[in-house]
């Protein structure tokens, strides 16, 4: 019965793919993770993740299809304890912009900036401007990201 379930499917398109993304980030504020790298033998080449509810080290758990890719910013569903503590359900936050738009921390303060010029995206149909903001109540501060809808 489920293979007649999977033999139609069709997977998501781009854009349908960022909106679950958004969608997912937008109900998932207070479980954010950012990449940390860790020093090993004077490299940078190890990484991990700080949670905003965690001081702690965790990781992306060895079953995700995200494993290899690192995002700088992540959304996750659960953690688990093994031999380390690994974020399970994953998502990756294509737009820093969500993690403000949707904050319920509320804490935070978006600034334009000046030196980067806004553009006219004609896929978008709209003015994109950068702006940067600090997040959550670690007050991480955030790369610069874009903003639409404004």
């Amino acid at each position: 019965m489920m293979q007649n379930f999977f033999k139609n499917y069709v997977p998501p398109t781009s854009p349908q793919m960022l909106l679950l993304q958004e969608i997912i980030t937008s109900i998932s504020t207070s479980k954010v993770a950012r990449k940390l790298y860790k020093n090993t033998k004077g490299v940078k080449s190890d990484f991990c993740y700080e949670t905003m509810e965690h001081s702690m080290e965790v990781y992306i758990h060895p079953n995700s299809c995200l494993k290899s890719e690192h995002p700088e910013f992540i959304v996750y569903d659960e953690l688990i304890h093994t031999s380390k503590y690994f974020m399970r359900n994953v998502t990756k936050v294509d737009n820093l912009y969500w993690l403000i738009k949707y904050d319920e921390y509320g804490n935070h303060k978006i600034t334009y900036l000046k030196e980067k010029d806004p553009i006219y995206s004609k896929k978008k149909a709209q003015m994109i401007v950068f702006a940067s903001s600090n997040y959550g109540p670690k007050n991480w501060t955030l790369p610069a990201f874009e903003v639409w809808n404004f």
